[in-house]
């Protein structure tokens, strides 16, 4: 800028300053419409339901599925088991010792079939 003259140099300063005015004019339009924007999604979005209204509700709906529960549970009688006479007793407890049996038998064919070290 050294190298302009008067005229050129009050032009150039006359032009920066209108450039900066009209930088704040842009700005603020910008930031009005901004704000514009802002409100009306503000104003589009729901509004929010309060959560603790649904408590009683829930906690309504919650009674009702204890009682229910208790009902379904407890409230209905339960059937007796048949009562087994001796001989049937004792059969099965031999089919239950069969059974234990049987297992430990697998057992040791299981452990005779391996050479390597059981280990446990």
């Amino acid at each position: 800028m050294d190298d302009l003259d008067a005229d050129d140099l009050k032009w150039a300063q006359q032009t920066g300053q209108q450039l900066r005015e009209q930088e704040h004019v842009v700005a603020q339009t910008a930031q009005a419409r901004l704000r514009s924007a802002r409100n009306q999604a503000l104003q589009a979005k729901p509004k929010a339901s309060n959560p603790w209204l649904l408590w009683p509700a829930l906690s309504a709906g919650g009674a009702c599925a204890a009682i229910l529960a208790w009902a379904v549970l407890i409230a209905t009688p339960v059937d007796i088991l048949p009562v087994m006479d001796d001989v049937e007793m004792a059969a099965a407890q031999e089919v239950e010792l069969l059974e234990e049996l049987e297992f430990v038998a697998w057992m040791l064919a299981m452990e005779e079939s391996n050479a390597t070290p059981s280990q446990g």
